[in-house]
């Protein structure tokens, strides 16, 4: 999110070096439920220490930081990137405008960085990555095992990407004995003409389709999720966010605790 939005501004002013965003939009996008912040400074710092590494043909080479620096300043947060991230956000037109309608409508989080990731390697192939350098690209350092972290990342985003967007998107796993030890994701540009765009951009559907709090309540206890408990819910978090978890979570098979993977389905944004 950060480097599109960098992306958007240097093409109005390609000298700039400093940019900015709404907290409040970008803890949405991410799922950050957090008044402190403090979640968003601990992601952002982790996104400081990635190095990144480039090789070039004359064997040259250079190592540079991801993100440079990073300032909360009231309700914006200002961030920099080195020259050669700007360069490069200026010389590979990542993202078209209609890249960034889609991404604009993706409501799972990882689905937002698996679609940057296409679209970076959208003229060569995406490469494998390690299990770990993967968690580190998703921030799902969190999940011990490839089975949660295929379930609660992977498979969503993929869903999601495949309906929305201009891509079609799969992966494959390599393993070392049973352990998953790579990724790979393989991608298949749709044949998508301009005036069949605005089909791939579902966003009046979605604003037809987002539901009362009152109807939320009765789904919440239909699922035998406790009235406290549901009550809370809808206090704390958006109705969109709810509704989308809810209809995630009931899209699972083999849950034991259908009630108890809700609730934990909408808390952590799964989706």
């Amino acid at each position: 999110m950060l480097l599109y939005k960098a992306q958007q501004e240097l093409r109005i002013d390609n000298s700039k070096a400093s940019f900015s965003i709404q907290i409040a939009d970008i803890e949405e996008k991410a799922g950050i439920q957090d008044t402190n912040h403090k979640r968003l400074k601990e992601d952002l710092k982790k996104l400081m220490d990635i190095k990144v590494e480039c090789v070039y043909e004359n064997k040259n080479w250079a190592v540079f930081v991801l993100l440079s620096q990073i300032v909360k300043d009231g309700d914006l947060l200002r961030f920099e990137f080195p020259s050669m991230i700007r360069e490069a956000l200026i010389k590979n037109d990542y993202y078209t405008t209609l890249d960034l309608m889609i991404i604009k409508t993706f409501k799972c989080k990882y689905s937002v960085i698996l679609y940057e990731i296409a679209m970076r390697y959208n003229k060569v192939e995406i490469p494998k990555f390690t299990i770990e350098e993967f968690k580190k690209l998703t921030g799902t350092e969190n999940y011990n095992n490839f089975k949660d972290l295929r379930k609660y990342c992977i498979e969503p985003a993929i869903i999601e990407i495949n309906e929305k967007s201009d891509i079609k998107m799969s992966y494959e796993a390599f393993t070392q004995g049973r352990k998953v030890v790579e990724i790979k994701f393989h991608i298949t540009k749709k044949n998508i003409i301009p005036e069949q765009a605005q089909n791939i951009i579902p966003e009046q559907a979605q604003a037809q389709n987002i539901t009362s709090k009152q109807d939320l309540l009765e789904h919440l206890l239909s699922l035998k999720v406790s009235k406290g408990k549901a009550l809370k819910i809808l206090q704390q978090y958006p109705s969109e966010q709810i509704k989308r978890n809810i209809d995630y979570a009931q899209s699972q098979s083999n849950v034991k605790n259908t009630p108890a993977f809700v609730v934990k389905a909408i808390e952590e944004n799964y989706c």
